[in-house]
């Protein structure tokens, strides 16, 4: 599926997992690109190429080890303003990155030194390397690798993590098997369902949309978060749920509709073996909203409960569903939907390195996988929220009025829920 979207979109940069991590204080650059090297040695999926067959299938090909290259950039020398201007410069270059899964460079990586004691490392993987839940996983190592590449002690990590071709073989036997049950089941959830969903565009849409796009970024504050979390146990429900309810109401009320389908982002992780894999286990199914516009916000996220249970276990991108649609029921549904949320629970930033203070930060180029995907992810004690949009349709003023508008929502209909 990468190697489809990778080699068809006009921004392929789009599927970048970029991360800024600053650190501050005595930083090792040795034992930083040696951590970051055994990163490497360890998981496969960070030396994998994507490979076409004559028949047009695709294979997964591990290559040797290659050492991995850690260019510094020293800015100490520039003054302040400069300084970040450079930053600036270097950060966006980082997002814009061209990986190439073809020929196995899915990972780029560069060190900046900004002041005395403090560093920025910008790090870019290919999406078809990692998921979020496997950057918890890359993280937690990195600062394990630094820590003994620094001492000389072990790094106490498990000697044979997963690998993802293992978890490739897991996946065809595991789909082979439940197929059918969930085919059938997506065949009668999606049968009348509407793909379309007419928001109000600022620009006419253009026959292809051209991939530009850009992130807006918003917070949903402390108190609005506990409200959420209250109303999740007392419908005894998760807060995803909640958020995807309020989405659900946003758009459809925007559009004059009263039902959504949107691609819901889902782990993937099923077994348990498997839990360690840096490799990107995520798929998505479709979460049909129906009657968003009406009824109150509890009963809303009664029907979305419902509804996200059983597409979690059926869990089936619309595209595996779209040929047995069209041959049982005649019915054409798009390959991909045009709207997503992703709710990144699993996903933990932190990095504890002694004598080193921390600070990570998603980095996105601007571009966009799709029309509109909602991304929200508990920080603390908020949750920390970006909206990828397509420019070909909408103006960033436009995505952060809808972004206010969504937390004005989540708040009143947590508040008033009873």
């Amino acid at each position: 599926r990468f190697a489809t979207l990778h080699s068809r979109h006009a921004r392929p940069q789009v599927f970048n997992v970029a991360l800024s991590i600053t650190f501050s204080g005595r930083l090792e650059p040795g034992a930083l690109h040696e951590a970051l090297e055994n990163l490497v040695r360890r998981h496969e999926s960070l030396r994998t190429r994507l490979v076409r067959e004559s028949s047009g299938t695709w294979r997964q090909e591990v290559l040797q080890f290659r050492p991995l290259d850690l260019p510094v950039e020293d800015l100490t020398s520039q003054g302040e303003p400069e300084r970040q201007e450079q930053l600036s410069r270097l950060t966006e270059q980082a997002t814009e990155t061209s990986l190439d899964p073809f020929t196995g460079d899915v990972l780029s990586a560069r060190l900046v030194r900004t002041g005395a004691e403090a560093w920025v490392l910008l790090f870019v993987a290919h999406h078809c390397t990692c998921d979020g839940w496997a950057l918890t996983t890359l993280l937690k190592e990195l600062a394990a690798l630094y820590r003994a590449a620094a001492t000389g002690a072990g790094h106490g990590l498990p000697p044979a993590p997963p690998q993802q071709v293992e978890y490739a073989h897991w996946q065809a036997a595991h789909q082979e098997a439940t197929d059918r049950r969930r085919t059938d089941y997506w065949l009668e959830e999606l049968a009348d369902a509407p793909f379309a969903l007419d928001l109000p565009l600022d620009r006419p849409r253009p026959d292809a949309l051209s991939g530009r796009g850009g992130v807006i970024r918003f917070t949903v504050p402390a108190e609005v978060r506990a409200a959420v979390e209250r109303l999740a146990a007392r419908r005894s429900t998760t807060p995803f749920v909640v958020a995807a309810a309020a989405l659900g109401r946003l758009l459809t009320t925007k559009a004059g509709q009263d039902d959504v389908v949107m691609n819901i982002s889902y782990a993937g992780r099923e077994s348990r073996e498997f839990e360690s894999l840096v490799g990107c286990t995520a798929t998505g199914f479709a979460l049909r909203v129906r009657d968003a516009r009406s009824g109150s916000f509890a009963e809303l996220t009664d029907r979305v409960t419902r509804t996200t249970v059983l597409g979690m276990e059926h869990a089936m991108p619309p595209r595996r569903v779209a040929p047995a649609m069209r041959q049982r029921r005649g019915i054409r549904i798009p390959d991909g939907l045009a709207i997503g949320l992703a709710y990144e629970s699993s996903l933990d930033t932190g990095i504890d390195i002694p004598g080193l203070t921390t600070t990570v930060a998603e980095i996105a180029p601007s571009a966009s996988r799709s029309e509109f995907i909602m991304v929200l992810s508990p920080a603390g004690d908020v949750l920390e929220g970006a909206v990828e949009y397509s420019a070909d349709l909408w103006d960033a003023a436009t995505v952060e009025a809808w972004s206010r508008d969504y937390v004005r929502l989540l708040r009143e209909g947590a508040e008033e829920a009873p």
